[in-house]
Parts: structure tokens; C-alpha cells; sequence
């Protein structure tokens, strides 16, 4: 399990996030949306443990690993794509070279013995005898030739790095798994075989992605909107129906709002008024104007002009009014 609590991020003078609280519970199967710039890719990395410049706090639970592309991964010279993804696997290289050494140490004494036997175990375990196996049926799974496994991962072009690193993922052992747009670089089999693959699938998974055919298959969505992350339960059809609701009602409580800032000035301006033509001492509209201001900067720190998108086919679901002040408040250029 991985929990954030009150994360607080920025990019320079810009504030990515406010307050940002999650609870990624175990093999569940989530993803992350949001308007391109929010910080979805930012907020993936300080899951990952990545990224460390941030406030607030971050709790992995004991035994808990995760899988990630980062960008700051090195290929060897000459090292084949293969290479790649076995030397970013957990421990692969530690455990295969104990294992490569096990006549000398299996000779050696109870100590040598019991590093071998203890490498055999973890090596077992975590699937990596059939390792081989393993990464070209997730290469193929992704539309990946075979071949393109031999070759240097540095000659691959971009979007062939960025696959190898999807099997990467798809091949580890570890407990969560942490994707990126993942079908961005896949044709329309690779990302239904992909999709096939992420419904059988027992680990951990969180996904940062437009992808709808993706978002259908899920059973969480948490939309980063604002600074902040929203959950919505069920997949994006589930989405559509609650962010319809939830962005009404946003939008009817910042007209609430901005009529209760409206009335509050107006009662400030005459209980000022009123204060400095009051002649008794001690002054009874000195506390008034005290309890306004406080009252009103209680609501403008809060107040904040809602970001407003609804789908066109849920937009007709509508009530008249409804439909009015959207059409008031809309995101546009989406």
C-alpha cells in the first residue's frame, strides 16, 4: 500500500499541488487524469519515490515494490534492449551473478552456502529463470518484433526506448506498477493485447493517461484538477456521471459564494459607516466590522472560479438552469 498525505509541490514560483492526499490500495487498478500541465507526470514520480522535492508525507508499507521508467535511466554502450530491462530489474544482476558463481560457492563454506541457496530462492521467486521468456512475450504483447530486442537500446528511436521500458515494467516483479501514457506509442492490437494484459493482472497498478479504451477498464480515476486530486469511483463511464454532478454543483456553490461575498461588502461598508459616525464609547460596530472582515476573508481565501468540463452527451442530462450557468463557466480550449 502507498500513501500520500498533504502533498505540497512547486515548480518554480508556480504551485503544482496544495494538498494532495492518496491511498493507492493493494492490487487495485487506477488511473490519473487531468488537463495536460497539471503534474500528472510529477505527482507519478513522488509515488515512485523518485521525486523527493516535495512537502508533506509519503508511507510505503514494508515489503512494498515498485516498478517505474525513469528518464534518468542509462543505457551501457553496446547494451542490448534486453540487457536493458534485466539490469533495471530488481536485484537481477546481484542474484544472477551468485548464481553464475554457485560451484564455487556451493565448495566454499556454510556461509557461501547458505548466500547461494538464499539467491536461488529470491531468483526463483521473482520469476527470473524464465526471464527470456518473460520480456519477449511482453515485447509482443506491445507490438514489439523479437529482434528489436538485440539490438542496442540506444539506436532505438524514441518511441522504441519508451515501449522497451513499458516491458520493463510489464516484466518486474515488483508489487506496484507505475505507467506513464503508456499506449502513446502502441498501434490499435498492441493496446488491446495491452489492455488484456492489465485485466489479468494482480499487482498494483496506477496509470497516468487520456487513453478512454484504457480508462474503461479500470476501477478508479483520480482527476488532478486545480492543485488538487479528486477520486471518483468506476471507470470513466462512472466518471462522466459524477464529474457531471460534482461540476454542477461546484458551479452553483461558487455562485452561492460570490453572492455571500457581495453581500458581506456591502454590510462592511455601511458598519464601517456607521462605526465612524458612532459617538459611544466603547464603539458597538467596532466588533461588527472585526466579524465581517473576517467572515469575508474566510470566503475569498476559498472562493476560486470553478475549472468546468463536462462531456457533450452528459451536458444534455442537464436541468435548464443547469445547463445555463455551465455554459457560463466552461473550460474552453480542452
Amino acid at each position: 500500500m502507498i500513501e500520500l498525505q498533504n502533498i505540497r509541490r512547486s515548480m518554480g514560483a508556480r504551485e503544482l499541488f496544495t494538498s494532495i492526499n492518496l491511498l493507492l490500495p493493494a492490487r487495485s487498478l487506477s488511473a490519473i487524469i487531468g488537463r495536460n500541465g497539471e503534474g500528472k507526470s510529477t505527482l507519478l514520480r513522488i509515488i515512485s519515490g523518485v521525486d523527493k522535492d516535495y512537502e508533506g508525507n509519503r508511507t510505503v508499507t514494508a515489503g512494498e515494490t515498485i516498478a517505474f521508467a525513469t528518464q534518468e535511466a542509462e543505457s551501457h554502450e553496446g547494451e542490448s534492449a534486453r540487457e536493458f530491462i534485466k539490469r533495471r530489474l530488481p536485484n537481477y544482476e546481484k542474484l544472477n551473478e551468485i548464481i553464475e558463481n554457485g560451484h564455487a560457492l556451493l565448495s566454499g563454506n556454510k556461509s557461501d552456502m547458505t548466500t547461494y541457496s538464499d539467491a536461488l530462492e529470491h531468483f526463483t521467486q521473482r520469476g527470473y529463470f524464465t526471464i527470456d521468456a518473460n520480456i519477449e512475450k511482453a515485447a509482443a504483447t506491445i507490438g514489439l518484433p523479437e529482434s528489436l530486442l538485440e539490438q542496442a537500446y540506444k539506436t532505438l528511436s524514441g518511441g522504441q526506448q519508451k515501449l522497451i521500458d513499458l516491458a520493463m515494467i510489464m516484466v518486474s516483479p515488483a508489487t506496484t506498477l507505475l505507467f506513464d501514457e503508456p499506449t502513446n506509442h502502441m498501434d490499435a492490437w498492441a493496446k488491446r493485447s495491452f489492455i488484456e494484459w492489465l485485466r489479468k493482472q494482480s499487482s498494483t497498478i496506477l496509470i497516468v493517461t487520456h487513453d478512454r479504451d484504457i480508462l474503461d477498464v479500470v476501477g478508479t480515476i483520480y482527476e488532478l484538477k486545480v492543485r488538487k486530486l479528486i477520486e471518483y469511483t468506476g471507470n470513466y463511464q462512472a466518471y462522466l456521471r459524477q464529474n457531471r454532478v460534482s461540476t454542477s454543483t461546484s458551479i452553483h456553490q461558487f455562485e452561492v459564494d460570490t453572492k455571500t461575498v457581495d453581500k458581506l461588502k456591502k454590510q462592511l461598508v455601511e458598519a464601517e459607516r456607521k462605526k465612524l459616525r458612532c459617538k459611544a464609547n466603547p464603539n458597538p460596530f467596532v466588533p461588527l466590522v472585526i466579524r465581517l472582515k473576517k467572515q469575508l476573508a474566510e470566503i475569498e481565501d476559498e472562493l476560486e472560479k470553478p475549472s468546468a468540463w463536462i462531456d457533450q452527451r452528459s451536458v444534455a442530462d442537464l436541468k435548464p438552469d443547469e445547463r445555463k450557468r455551465y455554459e457560463k463557466y466552461k473550460t474552453t480550449g480542452l
